[in-house]
Formats: structure tokens, sequence, C-alpha cells
């Protein structure tokens, strides 16, 4: 996964970060009835 996102984005693996987490009994994720998806992302020019 972040393999793919750095060859999309052009930017070196390390520069990446990826967490999983479990809903500790919470939503339906955490209750195995389905699966939750968050995505935060924070991209910053250099250029600028």
């Amino acid at each position: 996964m972040k393999k793919v996102l750095a060859e999309l984005m052009n930017i070196d693996e390390s520069k990446i970060n990826i967490k999983g987490k479990s809903g500790n009994g919470l939503g339906i994720g955490g209750k195995n009835e389905g699966i939750e998806a968050y995505a935060v992302v924070l991209i910053k020019n250099e250029n600028i």
C-alpha cells in the first residue's frame, strides 16, 4: 500500500505512515459486523 501511494504521489515511501486500529467493541467495525476506514492526509508543498 505504501509503495503504491509513494509511486502515485512521486515521493519516497519513508514519507508515508499507515496505522491500523481495532474498533474496541464500538460501532460496526468493533462488533465484527463490517469494516470502517478513515483517512487523514497532510500534504505540504516544499516548493512554496
